[in-house]
C-alpha cells in the first residue's frame, strides 16, 4: 500500500480513494485503530464525493474499538459535516430535538418534504426517518410517504399529512423515532450505505473504468456511473446531457432525478418532457405490465415536483415545452428499438408519438382552463405559489432549440 501511495503522490483524489479502499479492508479484517488512523488524515469536506463513505467507515471504525470515548468523537465529526452537507443542499433546519434515547437534528426541504436524523445517546448508530410528499392514488391529493431506516433494516412510519403544520412533522417524528424498536437493530458493520443511514451524504461509490482513461463511456458504465458517487453521477449526467442517444430513453430518468436533486429544476423539467416524448413508443410496443407500468410510475413520481414548479410561470412552462418538441424532432435518436418492431413500423410509431404529445400540448394548453386568470387561480387555490420561475439552476444550453 506504501508504494501504492507514492505512485498516487500528486494526485489528490486517486490518493483519497486508495485511502478510502485502504480503510474499508482494514474495517473488514477488524484493525480499527489502523482504519481510524487513515481516515483521521481525510477531512470529511462537502465537496468530496467519498465524505459519505468516509462518514460511515469513521462511524464503524471508532464503534469497533469498544471506546466510548472515541465513538463520541466520530459521532461529533460526523454529525457536523452532515449537517453542513444538508445545509448546503438548500434544507432548513429546524430546532434541535432532545428524545429519552437520542438527539434529532432536522431539516425541511422543498414542497413539505422533512429529514430527520436521531443520534443515539448510548453511543450507538444514528436513525434516520425520512417523509415525502407524494401524490396519492386518486391524483388530485397529495400524502405522506416516510420510513425509519436504520443498519440494514427499514420500515414505515406514521406522519402527518401534507398541509399539516411543521410544528405537527417534529413532534410526530420525536414519537415515532422514540418508540422505534430499531435501536438495538444493525450492527455498524452492516453500515455500508450512507445514502440510506444518513440521508444527504451521497452513495459508496462505483469505479467504472473510465474515471482517468479520458474515454466515452459505454451506456452500460453509464448506467453504473449513474448509481455511483456525485462525481461519477455529475460525469455521467453531463456526457448525457451532451449525447441525449447514448442510452435507452427510460434510463433517462435517472438524470432527471439527479438534476432535481442537484437544483438544476430548468434543465430536470427539459429534460423530463423529452423523455416523456421518447418513451411513447417504447410503452406503445411493450406490455403493459412492464413499459407502460414504468412509464406511468416515473410520470407519477417525478412529473408532479417539475409540473407544479414550472407552472408557477405558465408562459415559461408553455415556452419550454415548445423548445423539447422542436428540439426532441431533430436530436439523433437512440439507436435501439423493441424486438421484433422493424425499421418502418418503429419510424412510424416513433412519429405518431411525437404527433400525439404536440397535439396534447397544443390542447392542454389552449383550454379555457388554462387562461392566464384562472391558471393562476387554480394554482392559488391548492396552495401553490404563482410566479417567475424560482431558483432554476443552470441555464439551458443554446442548442436546445
Amino acid at each position: 500500500m506504501a508504494q501504492l501511495e507514492q505512485l498516487c503522490a500528486g494526485q489528490p483524489e486517486a490518493l483519497e480513494r486508495l485511502r478510502t479502499l485502504d480503510a474499508q479492508l482494514r474495517i473488514g479484517v477488524r484493525d480499527f485503530a489502523g482504519a481510524l488512523a487513515l481516515l483521521d488524515k481525510m477531512p470529511l469536506d462537502p465537496e468530496s464525493p467519498l465524505t459519505g463513505t468516509n462518514a460511515l467507515n469513521l462511524l464503524r471504525a471508532a464503534s469497533g474499538t469498544r471506546d466510548p470515548l472515541r465513538f463520541a468523537r466520530a459521532r461529533d465529526t460526523v454529525r457536523q459535516a452532515h449537517d453542513r452537507l444538508v445545509r448546503k443542499k438548500g434544507l432548513t433546519p429546524s430546532e434541535p430535538i432532545e428524545t429519552k434515547h437520542a438527539a434529532i437534528d432536522g431539516y425541511r426541504g422543498a414542497a413539505g418534504n422533512w429529514l430527520f436524523i436521531a443520534w443515539p445517546k448510548d453511543g450507538g448508530m444514528p436513525i434516520s426517518l425520512f417523509s415525502l410528499r407524494v401524490r396519492s392514488g386518486s391524483g388530485d391529493k397529495f400524502e405522506t410517504d416516510a420510513k425509519l431506516q436504520a443498519c440494514g433494516q427499514s420500515k414505515g412510519a406514521d406522519m402527518p399529512q401534507p398541509d399539516a403544520g411543521d410544528a405537527a412533522f417534529v413532534t410526530a417524528a420525536r414519537l415515532a423515532i422514540e418508540e422505534s424498536d430499531m435501536w438495538e437493530t444493525g450492527s455498524a458493520e452492516y453500515c455500508v450505505q450512507p445514502e440510506k443511514t444518513l440521508p444527504g451524504f451521497d452513495g459508496a461509490p462505483y469505479l467504472t473504468g473510465t474515471e482517468y482513461s479520458g474515454s466515452a463511456p459505454t451506456e452500460d458504465q453509464l448506467a453504473v456511473m449513474l448509481e455511483g458517487s456525485k462525481e461519477q453521477q455529475d460525469a455521467a449526467v453531463m456526457h448525457i446531457l451532451a449525447h441525449l442517444d447514448s442510452i435507452e430513453p427510460f434510463t433517462l430518468a435517472k438524470p432527471v432525478a439527479i438534476l432535481m436533486q442537484r437544483g438544476d429544476m430548468l434543465r430536470a423539467s427539459f429534460l423530463f418532457y423529452f423523455w416523456q416524448i421518447r418513451t411513447i413508443p417504447w410503452a406503445k410496443h411493450g406490455s403493459a405490465s412492464s413499459e407502460g407500468a414504468l412509464r406511468s410510475a416515473i410520470n407519477a413520481t417525478i412529473g408532479p415536483p417539475i409540473n407544479e414548479w414550472i407552472a408557477s410561470d405558465r408562459d415559461a412552462m408553455i415556452a419550454l415545452a415548445g423548445r423539447v418538441i422542436a428540439f426532441e424532432r431533430r436530436a439523433p435518436l437512440y439507436p435501439g428499438r423493441p424486438d421484433g418492431i422493424s425499421a418502418e413500423t418503429w419510424a412510424r410509431t416513433v412519429a405518431e408519438g411525437r404527433a400525439a404529445y404536440e397535439q396534447g400540448f397544443r390542447e392542454a394548453t389552449s383550454s379555457d382552463s388554462a387562461a392566464a386568470g384562472k391558471w393562476a387561480e387554480q394554482r392559488a387555490k391548492n396552495g401553490l405559489r404563482n410566479g417567475p420561475l424560482e431558483n432554476p439552476g443552470t441555464p439551458l444550453p443554446e442548442d436546445w432549440r
